[in-house]
């Protein structure tokens, strides 16, 4: 029978034990850690700096009595009365339905525009929707919208022209002689 070549596993040094001592790391190896905690620490940071990302709406809009919203229709948020659009949306038509999206941007960005929990208002064309939306960062939001028949503007009245009051013509008038009346004389008084 023929010997059968017996194999053997290699066995490679484990590099933290030498011949049972444990041997030290080395200096690079000490060096990469230190300059890996190094960088970790001076990330952080950078991390706390990051700008808030703005609030995003999206959904339907629809006008009462069945009217069509067109496409194109440049659609505005507002919070507290401050344009707080990052640009303006637009509406845009699939398949019947006009939709439209928007970004909102933060109190970071523009003073006075989105933190957590603002009522945000939105225009669309020149009318504005009934509903609002609640603003949050970086959480897309549905939001149908249904745009308000826009109140009709009063017609001005116009003001009076005026006209000029005529003065009166002076005109001769004949004023009348006093009529002589006769007076009667006194009777001569006679003496006794």
């Amino acid at each position: 029978m023929p010997r059968r070549a017996r194999t053997r596993a290699l066995v490679y040094p484990s590099p933290m034990r030498e011949r049972g001592r444990r041997r030290a790391f080395p200096p690079l190896a000490l060096a990469l850690a230190c300059a890996a905690g190094l960088a970790l620490l001076l990330a952080a940071p950078a991390a706390e700096a990051q700008v808030t990302p703005p609030a995003f709406f999206r959904g339907t809009v629809s006008a009462p009595g069945g009217e069509v919203v067109p496409a194109g229709l440049e659609v505005y948020a507002y919070i507290d009365g401050v344009l707080c659009s990052q640009d303006p949306g637009e509406t845009v038509r699939r398949n019947g339905v006009t939709e439209y999206g928007i970004l909102v941007v933060n109190s970071e960005q523009r003073e006075g525009c989105g933190d957590t929990g603002d009522e945000v208002r939105f225009v669309v064309g020149n009318r504005n929707a009934a509903e609002t939306g609640i603003w949050r960062s970086s959480i897309p939001t549905t939001l149908n919208l249904t745009l308000v028949n826009p109140t009709p503007e009063p017609t001005p009245t116009p003001e009076p022209t005026p006209t000029p009051t005529p003065e009166p013509t002076p005109t001769a008038t004949a004023t009348p002689e006093p009529t002589p009346t006769a007076t009667p004389e006194p009777a001569p008084a006679t003496t006794p």
